[in-house]
C-alpha cells in the first residue's frame, strides 16, 4: 500500500524521500480519500552515499482504495453463509455473482447495501447505494412518474425519457394497477437513475419478456459506464447482456475471481 514518488527533472539523486501512508480507514458510509486522511512520514537515507539536501521532493498521490468484501463471514443461526469470502468492486462496469441456489449471493448485495452486517471482516462501498430488489418494493400509494423521482435528485425529465424506453405509457397510473412485468421495469429505471456510487441490482430481468430485457439492459449498461454495478443472475445470457463479467460462488461459502 505504501508507495515511494520521485519528481522528473531532477537532476541529481534524491537522498530522501518520503511515504503516504494512510490514517484513517475506509468507512461503510462515505469512504472519500481527502488530503486529510493521509499523512506523511519520513524514510531512512538511501544508501551507497548519495548526497543529502539536494532535492527533497515528493509528489503526492493518492493510494488506490479497496471497496468490496475483504474476508468476510456470514452466518444465518448456526448456518454459515459466507467464509473469509473476498469481493473486490471494479471503479467501473458490470460484475455478476453466478452460483448455486442458497450459495449467498443476495446475502453479499444486502452486505453491501448496508442491510446486513458481516460477523468478521470487512465491507466497504464507494459512497450512496441504489438497489434494485427482487420484488419490485414501489411505493403503492405512488404513480410510477414519482416512484422513479422518489430518490432525491431525479428529474422529471429524466424519470419520463426513462418510463417511455422502457415502455411505461401510462407513467401517472398507481402502479397497483400495472403488471408485475411493468412494475418490474419501473423498479429498474428507479434504481438505475438515482444517484449512487454503487448499483445493486438482485435478478432484475425476472418476468420482462426479450424485448423488454433489451432496453432494461440499454439503461443498465449506462449506469454501469459510470459506476460499478453488481447484480445476481441464474442465467449466464443475462450477464452477457450487459458484458459483466462472471464471479462464481460456492455452496461452501466462498467468492471466486471475476471471469470474463
Amino acid at each position: 500500500m505504501l508507495k515511494a514518488f520521485h519528481a522528473e527533472g531532477v537532476s541529481r539523486k534524491v537522498a530522501s524521500f518520503r511515504l503516504l501512508t494512510l490514517r484513517k480507514n475506509l468507512s461503510l458510509t462515505y469512504p472519500l480519500l481527502k488530503l486529510a486522511d493521509y499523512k506523511v512520514i519520513s524514510a531512512p537515507p538511501i544508501p551507497g552515499g548519495l548526497s543529502r539536501g539536494v532535492a527533497d521532493i515528493s509528489l503526492p498521490i493518492v493510494a488506490e482504495p479497496f471497496f468490496g468484501l475483504d474476508c468476510v463471514t456470514f452466518r444465518r443461526g448456526v448456518r454459515p453463509i459466507l467464509k473469509d469470502a473476498t469481493l473486490r468492486l471494479p471503479a467501473s462496469g458490470a460484475i455478476c455473482l453466478f452460483g448455486p441456489s442458497g450459495c449467498g449471493k443476495t446475502t453479499v448485495l444486502h452486505l453491501l447495501a448496508g442491510l446486513l452486517e458481516p460477523e468478521s471482516g470487512q465491507v466497504r462501498v464507494p459512497g450512496p447505494v441504489a438497489m434494485a430488489f427482487q420484488e419490485d418494493r414501489l411505493l403503492p400509494w405512488l404513480d410510477a412518474l414519482d416512484n422513479v423521482r422518489f430518490p432525491p435528485g431525479v428529474e422529471r425529465a429524466q424519470a419520463e425519457k426513462a418510463l417511455e424506453r422502457l415502455g411505461i405509457g401510462e407513467m401517472r397510473k398507481p402502479v397497483t394497477g400495472l403488471s408485475g412485468g411493468q412494475r418490474a421495469r419501473v423498479a429498474i429505471a428507479r434504481a438505475t437513475l438515482a444517484p449512487c456510487a454503487l448499483l445493486l441490482l438482485d435478478e432484475p430481468f425476472r418476468g420482462l419478456d426479450e424485448a423488454a430485457r433489451e432496453v432494461a439492459a440499454d439503461l443498465i449498461r449506462e449506469r454501469a459506464a459510470v459506476v460499478p454495478c453488481v447484480l445476481v443472475a441464474h442465467d449466464r445470457a443475462e450477464a452477457a447482456l450487459l458484458g459483466a463479467k462472471l464471479v462464481p460462488m460456492t455452496s461452501d461459502g466462498t467468492i471466486g475471481v471475476a471471469q470474463d
